[in-house]
């Protein structure tokens, strides 16, 4: 794949500029031992309802299921606003729903890699594999990330590849994967008092070998 090809598969997630968000660089790697067709397909099987009285809305999609040696799957995460003005943890940029850590799956095998944040300068396929990864959580570095103000009916919507976690043996197992993130919600300021309530939420992912 050349570089016109990448830039034609990254995403259109929201780009808005959020105080106390930093952006940390996502390389990969291009290891072309897998076949240029079809390698696996993905569903969503299974997502979480937000729980009654917040307001709030997200919703887990996919834009292309199939994983090929020219393209990966596609997630698209939308949080939306429902209600009054209001402050959400979910932001843009290294702020978003899925960062650091909770882009990897359970079991380990994913990852999801926001499309805006991968390497435009690197040819990548027929092989989709995150590499350096860190081994453990503090090893994504400890940036902190401020709420964020939804207007009422506001979304912020971005787009994840889905790429086979590198420090994991094998390619893509065929199972099912579970991705998970807190999200906490506030009144907006200056009219915050400084109480938040929090919720988890999530969806699970089908991965499985062409029929």
């Amino acid at each position: 794949m050349n570089r016109r090809t990448l830039l034609g598969l990254l995403g259109s997630g929201t780009a808005v500029g959020v105080a106390g968000c930093v952006n940390v660089p996502e390389p990969l790697r291009s290891t072309p031992t897998v076949t240029d067709g079809l390698q696996r397909r993905v569903a969503i099987i299974d997502q979480n309802a937000v729980p009654d009285g917040h307001g709030v809305r997200i919703r887990a999609e996919l834009l292309d299921r199939r994983i090929t040696g020219e393209s990966t799957a596609t997630v698209r995460l939308t949080t939306t606003n429902e209600g009054e003005p209001r402050e959400l943890s979910v932001g843009t940029g290294g702020c978003v729903l899925l960062n650091r850590e909770r882009q990897g799956s359970d079991p380990a095998g994913l990852w999801l890699r926001r499309r805006a944040g991968m390497d435009q300068s690197d040819d990548v396929g027929p092989r989709w594999v995150a590499t350096d990864l860190p081994a453990s959580p503090g090893g994504f570095g400890g940036y902190g990330c401020a709420a964020r103000t939804y207007a009422s009916g506001e979304s912020v919507a971005t787009d994840y590849a889905v790429l086979h976690d590198g420090r994991v043996d094998g390619y893509l197992s065929s199972d099912e994967y579970r991705f998970e993130a807190a999200v906490t919600v506030g009144e907006p300021s200056p009219d915050s008092d400084g109480s938040t309530e929090s919720f988890t939420w999530g969806f699970s992912m089908r991965v499985k070998d062409p029929d």
